[in-house]
Formats: structure tokens, C-alpha cells, sequence
């Protein structure tokens, strides 16, 4: 864990930049509103994977319903390690993460997993990027030997 202190960023004679301690950190979010529900982890035990399997993390919203237009990746994974689908629960949804043959048993950590909205077409048929809608709850994995 890193501590995060507010600074400023300050020039000095046109050239040379310095990071000054400051009294206050003020951020301001920008892009599109709404609050999206928090999801928690249906349990708190590690994904048990072995190579060519897949396993199941379910994850619960609350606070309301979670976007129908949501894609998932997964943050820099571990070899071998993929995000093989995600489905929609009444409370929630669920993540399947599977383990292929370059996955090393003993590995064992935490999947990062990212969620993205994808924007409706435009009504013009450009191309509309889609945003990072938030990070889900890590989620904690062990992979094993057949």
C-alpha cells in the first residue's frame, strides 16, 4: 500500500519542475455521471484452477442494477490465465476465469479485473469509445496440479 500526499506541480525559472507540498488534494471527476452500485465477492476463498480448467467468481451489486452494456477484461493477468465469459445474475453477475497449460502451479495472487461500458451507436454511425466504468473486487486465485 502507498500513501498519497497532495502536492503541487510548480515550474522554476522556466525550466526546472518540482513537486511542492500542499494543504489540500482537490480532484474533480469528469465524463458521465451516475452512480454505479458497488459489487462485493460472494466469498472471500480463492479460485482453486487447474490448467484446463475453468472456475466461477460470483460477484453480488448493491445499490442497484449493474449496466447491461458492460464488457470485462482482465488487468495484466498471469500467463496462461484468461477471463473466459461473464453472465448476468438477478443480484449480480458471474465471472469465469480460466487456467490453460502455461499456468504455473503454485502461482497464486489476485485477477484485476476491469469493467467498461459500451457507449449505444450514435445516431451519426461513428465509432463511440467505450469508458472505464470501475475495477471489480480482486479477485484472490490459486492455481494447482492435475
Amino acid at each position: 500500500m502507498c500513501e498519497v500526499e497532495p502536492a503541487d506541480d510548480r515550474m522554476q525559472a522556466f525550466l526546472w519542475r518540482h513537486l511542492v507540498p500542499a494543504q489540500q488534494f482537490l480532484a474533480m471527476v469528469r465524463g458521465r455521471g451516475g452512480r454505479q452500485p458497488a459489487l462485493s465477492l460472494e466469498t472471500a476463498e480463492p479460485l482453486h484452477l487447474v490448467p484446463g480448467s475453468t472456475a466461477d467468481a460470483r460477484g453480488v451489486a448493491e445499490g442497484g442494477t449493474l449496466p447491461r452494456r458492460l464488457r470485462l477484461e482482465l488487468s495484466d493477468p498471469p500467463p496462461g490465465l484468461s477471463l473466459a465469459s461473464f453472465g448476468w445474475l438477478p443480484d449480480g453477475l458471474v465471472v469465469t476465469v480460466q487456467a490453460d497449460s502455461p499456468a504455473e502451479p503454485g502461482t497464486a495472487g489476485n485477477l484485476i479485473v476491469e469493467a467498461w461500458i459500451e457507449p449505444p451507436p450514435a445516431d451519426d454511425n461513428k465509432p463511440r469509445r467505450p469508458w472505464l466504468a470501475g475495477i471489480l473486487p480482486p479477485i484472490p486465485f490459486e492455481v494447482h496440479s492435475p
